[in-house]
């Protein structure tokens, strides 16, 4: 049987921590989108 894994994201901070501490100053916050399945996919991976 597959390994399975959930992985549960606080998709607000995520958004804003990285937009705050990655994005060039005046970036638009909805230039900085996360995508949810492709983050879980990195954190699974690992």
């Amino acid at each position: 049987m597959p390994a399975k894994a959930l992985v549960v994201i606080d998709y607000q901070n995520i958004h804003l921590t990285a937009h705050e501490r990655f994005a060039p100053t005046g970036t638009p916050k909805h230039a900085t989108l996360i995508h949810p399945l492709y983050l879980a996919n990195q954190i699974v991976g690992r």
